[in-house]
């Protein structure tokens, strides 16, 4: 071997053997710090955990299983993928705002669909809500995300989620998922943001969702589909008109473009439905803020609720803590 190879392979294995002291570290020293949210944990979480660009980091770092503080559920992670980490670290789903709303607005007995539901974050929460007497039905076209979320729904003995191997659109058929090896979270049936060498594609099922809840009356529906928002609430249209359920969805541009949709088309589509969309923010761990969503804002995540009923919910969530500001 050469000298300067030598010096590499010497450089490497004492970058790698920093690097993975420094994970150490920060499983022992910053995760109770972030875990309790305490001043700065934000800065400790991005020095020594990471965002994104720190997943190869952690690359083969085994699965950690770790209990949400808020629900009490158990979860597997990879720290390997940013959302895992970010779940482990904080010991809760990073989505804090959506996780209030739920809890707010739905409890026992109650049917909550999950459509893009990834690992399984929100269903399980969803599901320690609504208990046995309820119902979750999660849909996730990702065979890998898909295989994760039974694992969390069996670490909790929870059996009333059903799970589906599908995404839902307008109509029955195929399409190819476009899935970014940096997070799961982004797969999409539209055009994909990030560099073609890094996504895999997978052939999936696609379900018209008006079909997949014949005779269901959700209260909530989750809408998170990376632009595919405005194909899934066509689908769904009999469920809206007869059920009236309250729906969260994502309102970003690009991620509409690039499914062939527009912001402009969604806010069409649910507002001819007659609900009226509020903006859900939220700042730290402070109380969540709604506010009349305005597209001049920018992109953010939208809470539909239906015209007739957004008295009954504003006092629901202004009841739990939730500002609600005036439509």
């Amino acid at each position: 071997m050469s000298g300067d190879a030598q010096t590499q392979r010497a450089s490497g294995t004492a970058a790698g053997g920093a690097g993975r002291l420094r994970n150490r570290f920060a499983m022992l020293v910053a995760r109770p710090y972030v875990a309790a949210e305490l001043p700065g944990w934000g800065h400790v979480y991005r020095t020594l955990v990471g965002d994104w660009r720190r997943n190869g980091d952690w690359a083969g770092f085994p699965p950690q299983i770790f209990r949400n503080k808020i629900n009490g559920c158990w979860f597997v992670a990879d720290l390997s993928q940013w959302s895992d980490r970010s779940a482990y670290f904080l010991r809760r789903w990073y989505d804090l705002k959506l996780i209030r709303t739920l809890k707010a607005l739905v409890g026992p007995g109650d049917t909550v669909v999950d459509v893009g539901a990834n690992y399984g974050h929100f269903a399980v929460a969803a599901a320690a809500l609504v208990g046995p007497s309820g119902r979750v039905l999660a849909f996730e076209p990702n065979p890998r995300a898909m295989a994760r979320l039974r694992v969390n729904a069996d670490l909790n003995n929870i059996w009333w989620i059903d799970a589906r191997d599908a995404a839902l659109g307008e109509a029955p058929g195929t399409a190819t998922l476009h899935i970014p090896r940096v997070n799961s979270g982004e797969a999409t049936l539209g055009r994909s943001v990030y560099d073609p060498a890094t996504v895999s594609e997978v052939e999936i099922r696609v379900e018209r969702g008006d079909a997949a809840l014949a005779g269901l009356r959700p209260r909530f529906i989750k809408i998170d589909v990376e632009g595919f928002e405005t194909r899934a609430i066509a689908g769904l249209s009999g469920v809206i008109t007869s059920a009236r359920p309250v729906i969260t969805t994502e309102i970003v541009g690009r991620h509409l473009k690039n499914a062939g949709a527009s912001p402009e088309m969604l806010i069409a589509a649910m507002e001819g439905a007659g609900y009226v969309p509020f903006r859900m923010t939220q700042a730290g761990r402070g109380a969540p803020v709604f506010r009349p969503f305005r597209l001049a804002e920018g992109d953010g995540d939208a809470l539909w609720a239906p015209r007739e009923k957004v008295a009954e919910i504003r006092a629901q969530l202004v009841a739990s803590g939730i500002s609600v500001e005036e439509h």
